[in-house]
């Protein structure tokens, strides 16, 4: 990159600088000191304007008050006659975050030298900002202070799924690449949570969470945890160390400890306590190579966790309901080391190199007796490079670089045959095996451009993989019984196999590029166009997706801001979908599936399933429109309605053209033939409503989600933080939520039962499948910090059951797809039991230490609960109709945790 003239113009006045100081530098009083300090971009230029000032922080400095003063041509302030000792300094400029220095004036000349860190364009936009234009987010989301961010969990596992929590099972991202997890709480500079990714950047309409990672230009620094647990008691401790150099970098010892105490409620019918264990370490390094030039960081975790799964099943001889001898296991190692450097022009280069290796042991539990165990393992290894800084004065540049090598293994614990039968039993072997592996590649860049009223961002991604994969299951035969009495009398009505060659190679390649300008109209309205462009090479036509939002603060005083957005979205055809359809269609491999077969004695041969896409297969598409309306009530009373609309069109489904007629095939050498096509729709309405008071009235700006947790904090202290008690410090919550979704799928291979889209309205959650149907949801929330130094919050949850569809459990329209249903019910029209349980904690902290000269310090004694009441909410509802189970629940959820812990910080 072409270094602008201006930074030469810096370069040269630097080189220049010591021989022009000398020569002006006047006389020093013997008893005073004279600084002069020089402010630089990372890579090292000069700046000039910088504002900087200077205060005492010693007995002998804090009475003399010094006048800021401005970095002149050279790039260098200037102080005379400076009391000798010490100082704290403090320079700022443009874009840049504010450089803060501990340094030691002496008689005479002193130089010194502050590098300001640059921020993103991001950043800048929320650093500084008045209540109005915080009310006014462009992008739909919130950032987490400094301080909510320094009381988020140390562990990586702990911290992604409170971001994920927070964020509504928003998507991860970590230096602009998506990531499976988080990085280290000490590694973490910025978290920037997106509610409602309406923008022309975002791919999905998920929300997500942005992490900007530090860079280190100091002393070394590292942390260590450690957390372990077993059946009963579970118990969590360690010790984390950072250490530094130079009175402005303090070592800081942070042990910890917690013992949980855990009642496990995973049936009415246990009679025994499951064993379990849960052991996990972790640490990271960083240090700098030359200060303010280069640094590394190296990171390393690692996660063990087993127990035995609840086994509820009708067998022959009668119902086996208990935890089971079956070590259900999840292991996983990951590391990772960056290299960072300073590059010219400001800009910073980050290598960064990451391994995962993760193996899952399940598919015991449920209806899935002991030898249904399997093994599944992941392993990749990734390489991402990245280069970011500012272009021009306006603008910011991103650009990242990705590749990744990755492979899964699946393994059976026991190779046999399958039988099941419906929501009974299902026994014999997983029947699983195989490796699936390849490169991806990865490209990507985002500009952001701000000048007067436009903050443009621009960018594109490109991503390519090339899979191999010769996965195969059900190789050794699966038996479908419709009953216990048809399993007793010997009479599947089907069964089905697998044969030949697995082996297959494919390509995935989609592309996206996007424009979008968030447009100020005026201090408190905001207006946000843009638009993307999405293909990819497994669709037939490429397709636009137009975005629009607008943020609005009503008033001079913002009681009312309003945001308003709507946007298309798209959605990729995934690896699964299309590799069935080639290993299955095309391919060779075939897939028996036999009418009535002979038993126990399996079939040599018979008609065959096969699998294909349309030729006119679009992307599926979903059109968003959300209303969030926030209004201050009173100076302590705020409230927050919030409602959503998701229209799906061309959301993929299967259709069979080899349906059986009158209860024959029109092709006879065929069993079904599934065409995937894409004409099944979608609607969803979403509405939530709040209200906020806080007796300390300092209710933050936003009231937060109903029935879940916004951004971390409690009661304000109001005009009495100093006293012990304060009736004041209190705040009160409650919400409710309302959540309809409807489609005509469940998905690529979801062949309506009669033949036609019309009959199969129901529920649904749209845009995360592995959601619930939760129609209505309420919570009632407390935090009470009556007691200075003490903090209580109480979490009253409760929501209706979640829904499930009636089958009839026989095949009676041939077709040996098992989703018959009885005659006029939909999908979907049943309903489990309503849930509720109260979650809350309770901290009380003492700090000493804080006057002038002193190191502080924290002692913390914490209490945290989940299900505190330990009740049974019930899930797990069969709704076959022959099932021993029929309409009943085979598990509880959430049974109760509760935690006593205590942590110093010093």
């Amino acid at each position: 990159m072409r270094r602008p003239s201006v930074f030469i113009g810096f370069y040269l006045a630097a080189a220049l600088l010591p021989s022009i100081a000398q020569a002006q530098t006047p006389a020093v009083p013997v008893d005073r000191g004279q600084l002069i300090l020089t402010v630089a971009d990372p890579s090292g230029a000069v700046i000039v304007g910088a504002s900087v000032s200077l205060v005492g922080i010693d007995e002998q400095t804090k009475k003399t008050e010094v006048r800021p003063a401005s970095t002149t041509g050279r790039g260098a302030a200037t102080f005379d006659s400076l009391v000798p000792g010490r100082y704290l300094v403090e320079a700022s400029f443009g874009a840049f975050e504010v450089g803060k220095r501990d340094i030691q004036v002496r008689r005479g000349e002193n130089r010194q030298t502050v590098t300001l860190p640059l921020r993103t364009v991001a950043e800048e936009m929320v650093v500084g900002q008045d209540p109005v234009e915080a009310a006014v987010d462009p992008r739909g989301g919130y950032y987490l202070s400094a301080e909510q961010i320094a009381e988020l969990p140390a562990d990586p596992r702990r911290l992604t799924q409170m971001l994920k929590d927070m964020s509504g099972g928003g998507l991860i991202f970590v230096d602009g690449f998506l990531s499976a997890r988080a990085p280290a709480l000490s590694q973490i500079k910025s978290i920037h949570i997106i509610e409602d990714p309406f923008a022309a950047e975002n791919h999905s309409p998920v929300a997500r969470v942005d992490i900007v990672t530090k860079i280190t230009d100091g002393p070394k620094t590292g942390g260590f945890n450690y957390a372990g647990n077993t059946e009963a008691f579970y118990g969590f401790g360690g010790v984390r160390f950072e250490g530094g150099s130079g009175p402005s970098r303090p070592t800081v010892v942070t042990p910890n400890g917690a013992f949980d105490s855990t009642s496990h409620a995973v049936s009415p019918y246990a009679t025994r306590v499951p064993n379990a264990r849960d052991v996990w370490g972790g640490g990271n390094f960083s240090s700098s190579i030359v200060p303010g030039r280069s640094s590394f960081s190296v990171r390393y975790d690692h996660d063990l966790a087993y127990d035995e799964p609840f086994v509820n099943a009708a067998l022959p001889g009668g119902i086996q309901a208990d935890v089971v001898p079956y070590r259900g296991r999840y292991d996983y190692h990951s590391a990772g080391a960056t290299f960072d450097v300073t590059l010219p022009g400001s800009h910073i280069g980050r290598v960064r190199y990451d391994f995962w290796d993760e193996l899952t042991a399940d598919g015991v539990g449920g209806y899935d007796l002991l030898a249904r165990g399997r093994k599944y393992r992941y392993t990749d290894h990734a390489l991402k490079v990245q280069e970011n800084g500012p272009l021009g004065s306006h603008g910011y540049i991103n650009n990242r670089f990705q590749f990744l090598s990755w492979k899964e293994e699946y393994r059976s614990d026991v190779e046999a045959g399958t039988v099941r039968v419906l929501d009974a039993f299902t026994s014999g072997g997983a029947q699983q095996a195989g490796n699936t592996s390849g490169p991806a590649f990865m490209i990507a860049s985002d500009l952001d451009y701000v000048r007067g009223m436009h903050a443009v961002r621009t960018g594109y991604w490109l991503n390519t993989e090339h899979q191999t994969s010769d996965v195969v299951s059900n190789y050794l035969g699966t038996y479908a019984f419709e009953s216990l009495d048809k399993y007793n009398a010997g009479q599947p009505r089907s069964f089905t196999r697998t044969f030949g060659d697995p082996r297959l190679t494919f390509r995935n390649t989609t592309f996206a590029a996007y424009v979008q300008d968030d447009l100020r109209l005026r201090k408190n309205l905001v207006l946000s166009p843009g638009i993307r462009f999405e293909t990819q090479g497994r669709s037939s036509e490429a397709d636009w997706g137009p975005r629009i939002g607008l943020n609005w603060a009503l008033g001079k005083t913002a009681h009312t801001t309003i945001r308003l957005s709507w946007g298309r979205f798209l959605n990729w055809i995934d690896n699964e979908t299309y590799e069935r359809t080639v290993r299955f269609g095309e391919g060779g491999m075939q897939e028996i599936n036999v009418m009535n077969p002979t038993y126990p004695v399996q079939p040599v041969g018979g008609p065959s399933d096969r699998y294909r896409m349309s030729s006119t297969i679009q992307l599926p598409r979903l059109s968003r429109t959300v209303l969030d309306v926030n209004q201050r009530i009173s100076k302590y009373v705020r409230a927050n309605a919030y409602y959503a609309r998701n229209d799906g069109a061309r959301l993929m489904r299967g259709q069979n053209l080899n349906a059986p007629i009158n209860g024959v095939r029109p092709d006879a050498s065929r069993a079904n033939v599934i065409e995937v096509v894409s004409d099944a729709s979608s609607l969803q309405h979403q509405a939530n409503v709040g209200l906020t008071v806080n007796l300390a009235g300092v209710a933050p700006l936003r009231a937060g989600r109903a029935g879940g947790a916004g951004p971390a904090g409690g009661a304000g202290e109001g005009g009495g933080a100093r006293k012990l008690v304060n009736w004041r410090r209190q705040e009160f919550g409650v919400g409710y939520s309302y959540n309809s979704p409807r489609t005509n799928t469940e998905g690529p291979f979801f062949v309506p039962p009669t033949g036609t889209l019309d009959t199969e309205w129901g529920a649904v959650i749209l845009p995360n499948p592995n959601n619930i149907d939760i129609r209505h949801s309420a919570s009632v929330r407390t935090t009470n910090n009556v007691l200075r130094n003490l903090t209580v919050n109480l979490v009253l949850s409760w929501s209706v059951g979640a829904s499930y569809t009636s089958f009839t459990a026989t095949d009676a329209n041939g077709d040996l797809i098992f989703n018959d249903r009885p005659d006029g019910v939909g999908r979907t029209t049943l309903r489990g039991a309503s849930r509720m349980q109260l979650n809350g904690n309770a901290r009380y902290s003492l700090r000493r230490g804080v006057g002038p000269g002193q190191r502080p310090y924290t002692t913390e004694f914490y209490l945290r609960w989940t299900n505190l009441t330990n009740r049974v909410n019930q899930g797990g509802y069969s709704g076959m109709a022959l099932s021993p189970f029929f309409r009943a629940p085979t598990e509880a959820l959430n049974p109760r945790m509760v935690t006593l812990g205590l942590r110093v910080n010093f």
